[in-house]
């Protein structure tokens, strides 16, 4: 049917859209449920059964007994008897599940939504083997492949050294650290999309393997045909079946197909035969960055290339090769930058560079990468040879690299939120200049449509041009940290922090991968200092990675004695009165000290973060005591936002301090905990009280802003239907 409608683009679209839509659809009734089913079993003992599959250094149970088909999968965590060694095999385990945290802040990655979207429903942890069973014929299979793969290039680790990493990723897109900390070159020159297995290499090694192949067999002949399909799916599964691999290969095997029944398919065809392949044997590939990715940049290079733009017919030979290069690039760009800018990663000008200058010589690389194998395998002695010529050819690809870095450009992270706006109006500039075309298309003179490819980049650099700037409001952020509590006042590059704690498993040092990533976010270049409720471990653990990230900060803390900030936090001032503070020129802090008792909850900072128009009281974890002894301070403490007592712990007078607070909103910070937080009465009191009710753990982190006529606007992040 694909083929007898290649020319009917309504057609194609509906066709399309049905199937991505019904996709969808049967990803959410096949997934949703298992979800579910698992949700039940947080923090319980379960007995599993299923494969064990290594995937970027971890390891993971699929194809689960539970389920028939479309089965979730469970990482394995913390268990020095599961090893690599054991990939590929079927096992029994035993251990506690338990469900992804979920932080849910501005720049940082949600870890239970991560995973969701890679039908991981959860890990296990503190496992045990019960046994190992007879694996079915696949997995046996893909577990010969994966030593292969370990005897192949086990040797040339040895002979190119620390470039050993690009090989490895350039061949087989496997990604290792050592390969992430020599990227950032690769980066900045836009070219990285080249070390993930996708239509270049399959093609590269499909054309390889047809030459050669013809040399015996006719160009049509079945023997030929099944050669180049099983040799290339060979290379498909050492690439690890990855989404770009398989994308090319469904789309490589259906043109030979095409090319041995005789039949002139359109582009289109295979690109949709792709689609609907990979998304019948897995539909969370929808969900897959790496196939997202690739589906839309093979997309905008089919658009390219069946445009009336692709051939001008006054240029050169060698005019063309650069044009085709620079509109393959563009077209891609169009209509892969939505993902870039949603999923945070990067974006480089000299994308346009790196293309036309450094993926032929990759494409030399990869070729003789390819070549290297059989020849040292028909030669050994010849290995070490062609292992340092290979070597030398990677030293000279970072230098080239390296050296493109020098040239004027500019490089987006799209993890920054600054940098995410001038994306979007690049992209929308960008996508002005197929549609401008597109409405010129009859004119003959392709020096019109030239004039407007200038006309759309001259708007792109205007447009960008008024946005460098970071954005300017003071913002005050409820982070989600899990149990634990931090807030920030942001304005421009700067910020000051009331507590930098919290704890979620999974995530590390919150002060690097939350507190921090979300600052980066933010644009923040600076901390101007961190003011400390009391010294509690749930409130100031995440102030070292912060120091790492930021480098050295002031501290404001209780006078209690008992500090427990990492050493190098300078200077540290202990305040022990009533005290007011400019922090920016709109926002002034109060700081109320109370000392109640030995506990350490109630030795302790509360502090009020004033407006012009509102203004938010944090209370750390003050307690009865500490209570008792504001009432000197209580006209004062009056806010409209109030972020409650430890968590949203019960307390006796409770009531009392928010009858003389009055705040008309309540924030409760506390994440998955084995203390109750938020107690029932807790909210029961709020309820009652009229005063509406914001709890992390659900809504996520919560912002705060002045709003333009007065008053406050506040929003949160929140975190998906599925939790």
């Amino acid at each position: 049917m694909l083929l007898a409608f290649k020319k009917r683009w309504m057609f194609t679209v509906a066709f399309f859209a049905f199937w991505m839509l019904g996709g969808a659809m049967f990803y959410s009734v096949t997934f949703l449920e298992p979800f579910g089913f698992f949700l039940e079993l947080d923090r319980q003992q379960i007995t599993l059964e299923g494969v064990l599959l290594p995937e970027n250094e971890n390891l993971f149970l699929v194809n689960l007994n539970r389920f028939f088909v479309y089965s979730p999968q469970i990482l394995i965590a913390g268990n020095s008897e599961l090893t690599n060694k054991l990939a590929y095999q079927k096992v029994q385990l035993s251990g506690v599940f338990r469900l992804f945290p979920s932080c849910a802040n501005p720049g940082v990655t949600n870890l239970r939504t991560f995973y969701f979207q890679k039908r991981t429903v959860g890990y296990l942890e503190k496992v045990k083997i019960i046994s190992i069973q007879k694996n079915n014929l696949w997995y046996q299979f893909m577990g010969l492949v994966e030593k292969l793969r370990e005897k192949l290039f086990k040797k040339w680790d040895a002979y190119l050294k620390e470039t050993f990493p690009l090989f490895l990723s350039l061949l087989t897109g496997q990604k290792t650290r050592e390969f992430y900390e020599q990227s950032n070159v690769f980066q900045e020159v836009g070219v990285f999309h080249l070390f993930c297995v996708s239509g270049l290499h399959l093609g590269l090694v499909g054309s390889l393997v047809l030459w050669l192949v013809q040399k015996f067999f006719p160009h049509r002949h079945l023997v030929s045909f099944l050669i180049v399909v099983l040799f290339t799916f060979l290379y498909l599964c050492m690439a690890n079946m990855a989404p770009s691999a398989l994308r090319a290969w469904i789309m490589f095997s259906s043109y030979l197909l095409s090319q041995r029944l005789g039949r002139n398919t359109s582009q289109i065809s295979y690109f949709l035969v792709a689609l609907l392949v990979m998304v019948a044997l897995d539909p969370g590939l929808i969900f897959d960055t790496g196939a997202q990715l690739s589906f839309a940049s093979t997309l905008g290079i089919i658009f390219f290339l069946q445009s009336e733009i692709r051939s001008l017919s006054f240029l050169n030979v060698y005019l063309k090769v650069v044009w085709n290069s620079l509109g393959i690039t563009l077209s891609a760009i169009v209509f892969s930058m939505p993902f870039l800018l949603v999923k945070g990663f990067t974006f480089s000008s000299l994308t346009f560079v790196g293309n036309l200058v450094v993926a032929p010589f990759l494409e030399v690389v990869l070729v003789l990468s390819l070549f290297i194998q059989p020849v040292a395998f028909i030669t050994p002695q010849m290995s070490q040879y062609l292992g340092r010529m290979l070597y030398h050819l990677f030293k000279a690809l970072c230098f080239i690299a390296q050296k493109l870095t020098f040239l004027p450009h500019f490089f987006w992270d799209f993890s920054v939120q600054k940098d995410v706006i001038k994306g979007w109006l690049f992209w929308f500039s960008l996508l002005m200049i197929p549609i401008g075309l597109s409405l010129f298309r009859k004119q003959k003179t392709a020096w019109l449509k030239i004039a407007l490819v200038l006309v759309f980049s001259g708007l792109v650099l205007y447009l960008t041009a008024f946005i460098w700037k970071p954005l300017d409001k003071s913002e005050v952020w409820v982070l989600d940290v899990g149990q634990g509590l931090s807030v920030g006042v942001i304005k421009g590059g700067e910020a000051v922090l009331i507590d930098a704690g919290g704890y979620a498993s999974r995530y590390g040092n919150i002060g690097k991968n939350v507190i921090g990533r979300f600052l980066h976010f933010k644009g923040v270049k600076k901390i101007d200092s961190v003011f400390i409720t009391h010294f509690h471990k749930d409130h100031t653990n995440g102030i070292t990675g912060l120091m790492n990230a930021f480098g050295r900060f002031s501290a404001f803390v209780p006078a209690s004695g008992k500090s427990n900030l990492a050493q190098g936090v300078q200077p540290v001032f202990e305040l022990s009165s009533y005290q007011e503070l400019p922090i920016f020129e709109d926002v002034v802090l109060k700081i109320f000290p109370v000392k109640a008792g030995g506990d350490t909850n109630n030795q302790a900072l509360l502090f009020k973060i004033c407006f012009p128009s509102f203004s938010i009281l944090v209370t750390g974890d003050i307690e009865e005591e500490g209570i008792a002894e504001l009432a000197p301070f209580l006209w004062s403490l009056r806010s409209e936002v109030i972020v409650m007592p430890h968590h949203g712990k019960y307390l006796q007078n409770l009531r009392w301090f928010l009858d003389k607070v009055k705040p008309r909103l309540a924030i409760i910070s506390c994440g998955e905990n084995e203390f109750g937080h938020p107690n029932p009465e807790t909210i029961a009191l709020l309820d009652e009280l009229d005063i509406k009710t914001l709890v992390t753990r659900k809504e996520g982190a919560v912002c705060f802003w002045p709003a333009p006529r007065g008053g406050m606007s506040f929003a949160t992040q929140g975190k998906g239907n599925h939790f």
